[in-house]
């Protein structure tokens, strides 16, 4: 049995509808932040969330 054979719970993506769409972002609300990683690991990212908020 392989793995596509089970039911799924979401459907398939089908990017067809996506192509060439533009997005416009205007007004939009964004959380624009920076975090330390070492070998990227997120090292002080709680931190930085409770700042952000």
């Amino acid at each position: 049995m392989s793995p596509y054979d089970q039911d799924e719970c979401c459907p398939r993506f089908a990017p067809q509808p996506w192509d060439e769409t533009e997005f416009t972002w205007n007004n939009r609300l964004f959380v624009k932040d920076r975090v330390t990683s070492c070998l990227h690991i997120p090292l002080n990212f709680g931190a930085v969330m409770c700042i952000s908020r």
